[in-house]
């Protein structure tokens, strides 16, 4: 009985074609991890999310809240999260764009049933490519509202 197998030169390119197969997917996988630098004023946005100055008030007579931006940084708009005990709701006002010493209203409903609203700025920065994109701050950088019990 004769043994036959794949000759040395097809396995070789096999083996060669599967690990260009193999580093492509990790190289794809691992292209998701690495995020796009934003920046706003040539600085990384990150950093100007703390020079951002907000202030916000709720009011209960017409159900919103009136966010004024304090800072020198135009502020493209706000997350509003609403806390509950276990629980949060998110509203998203994006394209609001508040100049620095402007003011806008958000309608936000009832918020009876809610303890605390934050009110968390959201810039609109560059990408390397040249592309504006939004940023949420983080929450260490909103106002938080304490609503009544």
């Amino acid at each position: 009985m004769k043994n036959r197998g794949v000759s040395q030169l097809i396995a070789t390119v096999l083996l060669i074609v599967l690990v260009i197969i193999i580093a492509i997917i990790i190289l794809l996988w691992a292209r998701g991890f690495v995020k796009e630098a934003i920046t706003k004023n040539n600085e990384a946005i990150e950093l100007t999310c703390r020079k951002a100055e907000i202030k916000a008030q709720y009011s209960t007579a017409t159900n919103t809240v009136i966010i004024s931006n304090e800072g020198n940084i135009p502020v493209y708009g706000a997350v509003i999260k609403m806390k509950k005990r276990w629980r949060t709701k998110v509203s998203d006002v994006n394209g609001v764009m508040l100049a620095p010493g402007d003011s806008g209203e958000v309608y936000v409903g009832d918020v009876s049933n809610y303890k605390t609203l934050i009110v968390v700025p959201v810039l609109l920065g560059k990408t390397e490519s040249g592309k504006n994109k939004v940023y949420t701050c983080p929450d260490s950088t909103g106002v938080i509202i304490k609503l009544a019990d």
